[in-house]
C-alpha cells in the first residue's frame, strides 16, 4: 500500500465522494473548516492506495508545535474493510510523523453506549486501535455532545496524559472559534 500525501483539490473530492459517507452528518465538520487549517500548514489529508485504489484516508490536524495531531477522520473504503488495510494504514501514518511525539486519536466512549449495538461498536473501534498499538491516555472528551476516549499513539516519543490533553486542547481552540469551543467542547485529564 502506498500513502499519499493530499492536495486540498483531492481532500476535497475523497470529503465528498467518502466521508460525507462514512461518519454521521453531525460529527462532519464543513469543508470551509479544513481548507482554512491546510492553508495554515496545520491539517493534512492523506490517501493509502493499493493498485490505485483508495483503500484508507486519514484527515490530520496538527497542534501549533507539531508536536502531536490529531486522527480527525479515518476510514477504510466501505468495500476494502476487514482485509488490514486500516492497520497498514495506521502503521503508515506514524512512521509518516516519526519526528512528532505522537498522534491522538477520538474514539467513542463505551461507557456512553446507546444500546449494546452501539457499544459492540465502540468496544470493537478501540480493540482495532489497541491491536494497532495505540493506547488509552486517560482523557477523556466531550464535543457536540459526543463523549470519546482519547488514545494515543506515540510516534517520536512517549507523552503524559497530561501533555495529550493539553494538546487536544489547543488543537480544538485551533479548529473552532474560541465561544464554540468553551459552549460545545471539554476535555478533562
Amino acid at each position: 500500500m502506498q500513502a499519499k500525501l493530499l492536495s486540498l483539490a483531492e481532500c476535497k473530492q475523497i470529503y465528498q465522494e467518502y466521508l460525507v459517507k462514512d461518519f454521521p452528518a453531525d460529527e462532519v465538520k464543513p469543508f470551509a473548516s479544513i481548507r482554512r487549517m491546510a492553508k495554515k500548514g496545520l491539517y493534512q489529508s492523506w490517501g493509502f492506495y493499493e493498485n490505485d485504489v483508495l483503500a484508507a484516508y486519514a484527515f490530520l490536524c496538527d497542534d501549533s508545535n507539531r508536536r502531536f495531531s490529531l486522527l480527525d477522520y479515518f476510514a477504510v473504503n466501505a468495500s476494502l474493510r476487514g482485509q488490514g488495510y486500516g492497520r497498514q494504514a495506521l502503521a503508515l501514518l506514524r512512521k509518516r510523523y516519526q519526528a512528532y511525539t505522537g498522534l491522538i486519536i477520538e474514539s467513542e466512549n463505551p461507557d456512553f453506549a446507546k444500546d449494546e449495538a452501539d457499544l459492540h461498536t465502540r468496544e470493537r473501534r478501540i480493540a482495532f486501535y489497541e491491536k494497532c498499538g495505540l493506547t488509552d491516555s486517560g482523557v477523556r472528551g466531550r464535543a457536540f455532545g459526543v463523549e470519546y476516549r482519547i488514545l494515543y499513539a506515540p510516534c517520536g516519543e512517549t507523552a503524559s496524559h497530561q501533555e495529550v490533553g493539553i494538546a487536544l486542547q489547543e488543537i480544538y481552540q485551533l479548529l473552532l472559534p474560541g465561544p464554540v469551543y468553551k459552549k460545545f467542547v471539554k476535555i478533562s485529564f
